[in-house]
């Protein structure tokens, strides 16, 4: 009895150590789309291959757009003329309102009507550009997130079908998440903030990182459960394994 009691009581601290749960992991970006455009075309410029990495804002892809920039140019022109005439009236208006007991009042409400003419032309002229203008805009694909892109749906003077036809696939990066796939028996001892210690294939150094997420289902499939892990700088589509480290 008193042999049972030492082995038990040697044993039960040894129970509340840290445990290791074992876990496979794929890399994928925080961020992945198929990026598309609202009108159709043709692809004029293709401004990236698969494989490089972009910036927020950058340039993929451009459609055929010349009539579209010939409008947009031809309407900035028009505000220049616009602007031109409502100074023009406005100088001529302020003249008349110094005037205004002294000269007919049909002259001085003609003299104000011209001048909020050509104010009411102006606005329009302005309005008349930024449609112009969003309508070349809509013509480029440029990067929502910073990325990497990991494929091309189109080529070099492919027709285009509005926001039906894919053109280029990203994913996010540097910043990544790993995908964590462990035992469903560990439903009840993985939890976020937990440490998770492991080795990216092809990289010799192991590396540490924070449980940020545990999803709260079992793939019916795989009887597995999935965590997540944030990190940077791994490339998606890389894999591994490490442990969990669950106290």
């Amino acid at each position: 009895m008193i042999k049972k009691l030492i082995i038990s009581s040697v044993l039960l601290p040894l129970s509340l150590l840290a445990v290791d749960v074992y876990a496979t992991f794929d890399v994928e970006g925080l961020k992945e789309s198929k990026l598309t455009l609202p009108v159709t075309g043709f692809v004029k410029k293709l401004h990236v291959k698969i494989g490089d990495n972009v910036n927020k804002g950058q340039v993929l892809l451009e459609l055929n757009n010349e009539i579209e920039k010939i409008d947009m140019e031809l309407s900035k022109s028009d505000i220049k003329l616009s602007q031109i005439s409502k100074d023009q009236a406005s100088s001529i208006f302020t003249r008349y309102k110094k005037i205004k007991d002294v000269i007919d009042e049909e002259q001085y409400e003609n003299v104000e009507f011209a001048y909020q003419k050509a104010v009411q032309t102006l606005i329009k002229s302005q309005n008349a550009y930024i449609l112009k203008k969003t309508r070349v805009e809509d013509r480029i694909l440029k990067a929502p997130y910073n990325g990497v892109v990991t494929d091309l749906h189109v080529e070099l003077g492919d027709g285009v079908s509005g926001p039906v036809t894919p053109l280029i696939s990203i994913t996010s990066y540097p910043e990544v998440k790993l995908v964590l796939s462990f035992d469903e028996k560990h439903w009840n001892s993985v939890k976020a903030g937990q440490t998770f210690k492991y080795r990216v294939d092809g990289l010799d150094k192991e590396l540490i990182g924070k449980i940020t997420k545990v999803y709260p289902s079992v793939d019916p499939n795989s009887r597995k459960l999935k965590a997540e892990v944030l990190t940077k700088d791994i490339l998606p589509g890389l894999f591994g394994d490490g442990n969990i480290v669950v106290e």
